[in-house]
């Protein structure tokens, strides 16, 4: 009886080893975007929790008062499913974070269902994060602010999604401008 011996020669083995490269970085990298929550941003548009349109046309909006650095900030955020399937999830948590070109500081907690997540108390600080738990339907934002300085003043907003499953959230910014008269 006669024994066959076959040997793998080397370029097989450099053949198969080059394929397995992307194959085991797109296994890796599949649970990483996952997790990192990344695959559910997507254009306000598109978006299961969207910024929808102040009476400006804007998404959010800063209105100065006539004096004493006031100012008031608002946003609304909506929600929409196309098909509709479930609704909104039951465990989400809505999360908006304003950052604003000067120290502000709240004439009062904020309230309308929404909680302040930071900073502790009514500031001075630059960066405010409110959440809505749970997301719903979304809601509005609407609070009055002392700012620092007289001159112009900007608010740039951002939300994301805590325990949204699947729900998309608008990736876009959402900023407005004023001027503050002391």
């Amino acid at each position: 009886m006669e024994t066959s011996t076959s040997q793998i020669s080397r370029r097989t083995v450099v053949k198969g080893a080059a394929w397995s490269v992307p194959v085991i970085a797109a296994a890796v990298a599949a649970p990483m975007a996952v997790a990192s929550g990344d695959g559910n941003t997507v254009t306000n548009s598109d978006a299961n929790y969207y910024w929808a349109s102040e009476s400006q046309s804007t998404w959010s909006s800063l209105d100065p008062a006539q004096g004493n650095l006031e100012v008031r900030y608002s946003t609304r955020i909506a929600f929409k499913q196309e098909p509709w399937t479930s609704g909104p999830p039951a465990g989400g948590a809505l999360q908006v974070t304003v950052v604003f070109s000067q120290e502000v500081t709240l004439k009062a907690p904020i309230g309308q269902n929404w909680v302040q997540s930071s900073p502790a108390g009514l500031g001075p600080a630059r960066t405010f994060v409110f959440q809505l738990s749970p997301s719903g339907f979304g809601g509005d934002i609407s609070i009055n602010l002392n700012g620092t300085t007289p001159g112009a003043i900007t608010a740039s907003s951002t939300m994301s999604l805590i325990n949204g499953g699947t729900t998309t959230w608008a990736s876009e910014s959402s900023d407005a401008t004023a001027v503050l008269v002391s």
